[in-house]
């Protein structure tokens, strides 16, 4: 990095010449769906996962709670295998769903369509995570929940008929797309299958489609007025065998958004098979100017940022990139606005801790509704207090996303809290680590 004559900052292009190794963890999303839909179906699956990372927290409590809910499940080096039976007649009585949400509104979708008797369970900041709207989808179909503290989340005890016929569903999904993926998964399991109709972003549902469509159910898809329209054939789910597991992509756009910053030009592997919508993270590196080389083993990123301004559609498809995304925007000059309506109500108010961490850092920060907007700066920019302790709230990517900006800025932080980005990556910290700190 040099000074002009002029007072502006020129960036000078770097290739690394100490590799940064990255080893996904197995996709969250993805290894969820897949534990969830083995055990749904009869027979043996056997799940390949891409490296041998630990299991993120998540994809550990559903692996738990189907050995929990009957099926046979056992481990070893690289490979999940879930010997599935079925829809038990009579689930267990108690889940504990730790700080699962995608565990805690599929299940509830789980046993309000297919049946059962069971009280769900969690740590206490899954009680921020709404299952709405299910329970009045389901309470229409003669489920009932009685709940023990707040409506909408844990605890809660959930009873429910067993299907005699296919289930229609009209969900709105403005705030999540997971009480749909919830469904599709329940009617796939069912002798009767039914339709879904989705209002609003239809967020991780394709990728819900295509885990189904390896476990033998093609789901149809119809979009027309304003609605999505997904048709479950019924008793079509069967064991899906061998299966291979992706990287994560969540874990990808923060190797991204490092690579971008830093001007490293090195392979990252990756595998978009599965349609992930945080794959995203390559189209906002090329909107901002970078050039994006993908193959068949993975993908690299070149070329210097545009200047200027940065704000993008709201990240309602792919809300778990706005963490990653700040973080590299926060290298690149310019008023930068970006948001979601989903972001308030995940682990932590996302703009809310984002917002006050990028204030103490030095930023130029304000929130806008569902929005944060902030000025980005060249790295070297900024000073803080050597040690500034820096609270994540108990979420995995705040956490991450402070320790990123810090790392990629140079400045010397403590974040409290590390162990709560095993919630989706484990190995995070040992990966940040390598980096080197200077950008540019």
């Amino acid at each position: 990095m040099s000074r002009t004559g002029c007072g502006s900052t020129v960036m000078r292009r770097r290739v690394s010449t100490d590799a940064v190794i990255f080893r996904p963890p197995a996709c969250k999303s993805g290894l969820q769906r897949a534990l969830l839909l083995a055990f749904l179906s009869e027979g043996e699956t056997v799940l390949a996962l891409p490296s041998d990372e630990p299991l993120a927290e998540d994809p550990g409590i559903v692996l738990n709670i189907v050995k929990t809910l009957g099926a046979a499940v056992s481990q070893e080096q690289g490979t999940v295998r879930v010997q599935g039976s079925g829809w038990p007649r009579t689930p267990c009585e108690r889940l504990f769903l730790g700080m699962n949400g995608t565990a805690l509104r599929c299940l509830t979708a789980f046993v309000g369509c297919l049946g059962g008797s069971v009280y769900f369970r969690g740590a206490r900041a899954l009680r921020r995570r709404s299952i709405e709207p299910l329970p009045e989808l389901l309470m229409a179909r003669g489920a009932a929940f009685t709940f023990a503290k707040e409506p909408g989340s844990v605890p809660f005890h959930l009873q429910a008929p067993t299907p005699v016929a296919p289930l229609d569903f009209e969900v709105d999904a403005s705030r999540s797309s997971q009480p749909a993926t919830g469904l599709l998964m329940a009617l796939a399991g069912s002798k009767y299958g039914g339709r879904v109709v989705v209002r609003g972003p239809l967020g991780y549902l394709p990728m819900t489609c295509a885990w189904l469509a390896k476990f033998g159910c093609e789901v149809e898809c119809d979009s027309s007025a304003g609605a999505t329209t997904y048709s479950v054939p019924a008793a079509e789910l069967r064991a899906g065998g061998a299966v291979s597991i992706p990287g994560d992509p969540s874990a990808l756009a923060w190797a991204l958004a490092a690579a971008a910053a830093r001007r490293d030009e090195g392979e990252i592997p990756t595998d978009d098979s599965l349609g992930h919508p945080d794959h995203a993270m390559l189209d906002h590196l090329r909107a901002l100017g970078l050039r994006v080389r993908t193959s068949d083993s993975g993908v690299a990123v070149s070329g210097e940022p545009n200047g200027g301004d940065y704000a993008p559609l709201p990240l309602d498809d792919h809300p778990d990139s706005f963490p990653p995304l700040v973080s590299l925007l926060t290298t690149i000059p310019g008023r930068h606005r970006l948001g979601s309506t989903k972001l308030r109500g995940k682990e932590s108010d996302r703009i809310a801790v984002l917002g006050r961490g990028l204030a103490r850092f030095g930023f130029d920060v304000t929130e806008e509704a569902d929005v944060l907007a902030f000025t980005g700066v060249h790295p070297g920019s900024l000073s803080v207090e050597p040690g500034m302790r820096l609270d994540p709230k108990g979420d995995h990517r705040m956490a991450m996303a402070l320790a990123l900006i810090a790392k990629l800025h140079n400045l010397e932080v403590r974040v409290r809290d590390t162990s709560c980005v095993a919630k989706s990556w484990p190995g995070f910290w040992g990966w940040l680590a390598q980096l080197d700190p200077q950008a540019g």
